[in-house]
């Protein structure tokens, strides 16, 4: 089979179905019912703690006052100097440490609130959750979207592909992070955007022999576009840039030798020019906010924690195999999709080498630094952008599945394949049934009694694990391994007792919009 980086448009969904089928625009229709039925009801109840406050409070400004600096009391009061909003001493203003497509990704649902209630909230003051959740789920059906189109380059079975998304969607932590009110969402969004403009791009500059036509330009216009809502997002995305040159570089690898560099030259305004505007008003924003354009807003707390200074064994063996930090637990598509990455490189040359070269930089750059686990986090958040695309080589496992002959070994493969992400699936439905931060605050509440084994308790479980213990043992507490070695350390009466109802309210609280009254907004913490 050839490659098809050479075949078809990528414009193309999906091949010519046979006759007599249903119209294609029934799958995805009841796709996108099904994604907004589930996140619908299990909508939060409770805000996502920490980052996301600050980044309300500088779209309430923009709407307010048009401007980027924030309430200086506020700022002065939350978290650590420079934890979430950094001093201008130029302008005599706090901003905002975070990049700037934070706010403005917030000012739609910010915006439709003052719209509804006449008003814009006050300064710290608790918005409308229902509206945020809304919202949340309005990005999840773009990202569904987007995946299931992209998966329409690979398969043309459609089941495969619905199958593909609702897995990608839901038997990993994706799901916390659709419901959570922070950034990762719309990382995913981005970066998933950028990839299908730029394969679109790199198609058409293999299939027309280095002579792009308007089309495929609109789409490497689309590609920067997401890639610089990305820099705008956290400046360390700056690295897809070069990743993106080498990318580009690769497809015209399979043009003609004496015509490769003719072609990139010719190439090369729409390569550079959109890098260049996109670095200059990253520059000019962070001279405005921070007093200078080499300035990122990381600068003053704890700038070390957020530079490649780590090693690369604690990183690299983190994210592959840490049970709080894994891509492979936490999204378990991308193990079987190891099964299928040799076909799906055996056919998809160009495609595959793109899906792993664009984020290498940023991979290599996030396993050196020490917050590679993310602090206060479910999972592998800082890498969460590209897992859904990495994982496109499950299609080919799936297709494998339905294809290769009924025998045991196909038989012991799909019933793993079902027990394992149907566990997944259990476990992120029990990481987001109580709140987003009851693992770390329970930890914290015994944190000055920390002992070996109970030290190994809260950094062995995942989320998933934790809250199902806790909740399977809320009428019986003493089970609980950290409650046991509390016991042993001569904790006990009433002291003990205020503790297991300080649990069992824990374990009570589930975080579903229908089951509890929504909570009011939680300013950050010192915690995250």
């Amino acid at each position: 089979m050839k490659d098809s980086s050479s075949e078809a448009h990528p414009a193309v969904i999906a091949r010519d179905e046979k006759h007599g089928a249903w119209p294609r625009w029934i799958a995805p229709t009841a796709l996108l019912v099904v994604v907004f039925a589930i996140n619908f009801a299990a909508m939060p109840a409770t805000w996502w703690a920490g980052d996301p406050s600050a980044w309300r409070e500088e779209a309430r400004s923009l709407l307010r006052d048009g401007a980027l600096h924030v309430n200086t009391q506020y700022a002065e009061h939350i978290g650590q100097p420079g934890q979430y909003f950094v001093f201008n001493p130029q302008h005599g203003w706090w901003y905002s440490k975070y990049g700037l497509m934070n706010s403005l990704m917030t000012l739609p649902p910010t915006a439709l609130e003052a719209a509804i209630h006449g008003r814009i909230p006050g300064v710290g003051e608790q918005s409308d959750l229902l509206i945020f959740n809304l919202y949340n789920i309005l990005l999840s059906l773009l990202v569904c979207v987007l995946l299931y189109r992209i998966t329409g380059w690979y398969t043309d079975r459609t089941w495969v592909r619905v199958v593909y998304v609702l897995c990608a969607g839901y038997a990993t932590f994706f799901w916390y992070y659709q419901r959570a009110q922070g950034a990762e969402i719309y990382q995913v969004l981005f970066f998933t955007a950028a990839f299908y403009f730029l394969m679109i791009y790199l198609r058409g500059l293999r299939d027309s022999r280095g002579e792009p036509n308007r089309k495929h330009i609109l789409a490497l216009a689309g590609a920067w576009m997401f890639v610089s809502a990305l820099l705008f997002t956290r400046v360390l995305f700056g690295l897809l840039i070069p990743t993106l040159w080498l990318a580009v570089g690769y497809a015209a690898c399979g043009l003609d030798k004496r015509q490769r560099w003719r072609i990139l030259i010719r190439q090369s305004p729409w390569l550079l020019i959109p890098a260049a505007l996109a670095v200059g008003a990253l520059a000019w924003t962070n001279q405005i906010k921070f007093g200078s354009p080499w300035l990122t807003g990381y600068h003053d707390w704890r700038p070390q924690e957020h530079l490649p200074v780590g090693r690369w064994q604690d990183g690299i063996w983190g994210v592959l195999f840490d049970p709080q930090g894994s891509i492979l637990l936490h999204f378990p598509i991308l193990v079987f999709g190891l099964l299928g990455l040799r076909e799906f490189y055996r056919r998809y040359k160009l495609d595959t080498v793109v899906l792993f070269l664009l984020p290498s930089a940023l991979f290599l750059w996030l396993t050196k630094t020490p917050s590679w686990r993310g602090e206060w986090t479910y999972g592998p958040r800082y890498l969460i952008f590209t897992l859904p695309l990495l994982a496109m080589p499950f299609l080919v496992f799936l297709e494998w599945l339905a294809q290769a002959p009924l025998r045991l070994g196909r038989a012991a493969v799909a019933a793993a394949t079902v027990v394992t992400l149907g566990y997944s699936t259990f476990l992120q439905y029990q990481a987001n049934r109580l709140g987003f931060w009851t693992m770390y605050q329970v930890g914290a509440t015994v944190g000055d009694a920390w002992n070996q084994e109970m030290a190994r308790y809260f950094l062995e479980h995942g989320m998933g694990v934790f809250n199902d213990d806790l909740i399977r043992h809320k009428d019986s507490l003493d089970d609980l391994p950290f409650v046991a070695e509390l016991k042993k350390r001569g904790l006990s009466g009433q002291q003990l007792e205020e503790y297991k109802k300080l649990l069992r309210g824990f374990a009570d609280r589930e975080n579903f919009y229908w089951k509890r009254a929504p909570s009011p907004a939680v300013p950050p913490t010192n915690g995250q």
